[in-house]
């Protein structure tokens, strides 16, 4: 006589919420997010989503590399009890980035 199998392994279950269940608290409990080899577009898209309202993470680590000639990233955003402002620019030249980074220096950041 056979053991009957479970229908599915218990290494490999899978839970599914309804979007009519996430709440805020769900969303609370983000506290951080990794995100790898994203295009420019891509990391944007990502910054816009993950630094605002509801969300409201700051962008801790950004590394960027070359792969086949094209710019990607990977970021790391966490949630942060840190109050003092920041900024963010991409596609800068040299030359403004200096002017850039002066002008935030002066600004205090």
């Amino acid at each position: 006589m056979t053991t009957p199998r479970p229908l599915m392994s218990p290494y490999f279950r899978l839970l599914l919420i309804p979007a009519c269940w996430l709440t805020q608290s769900v969303v609370e409990a983000v506290r951080w997010i990794e995100r790898r080899g994203m295009a420019g577009a891509t990391f944007q898209a990502e910054f816009d989503q993950w630094t605002a309202a509801p969300y409201s993470l700051r962008l801790t680590r950004l590394s960027g590399s070359e792969v086949s000639g094209e710019a990607r990233f990977t970021a790391l955003f966490e949630m942060s009890a840190k109050t003092t402002p920041w900024a963010s620019h991409a596609g800068l030249t040299a030359a403004d980035f200096t002017s850039t980074h002066a002008s935030l220096h002066g600004a205090g950041l």
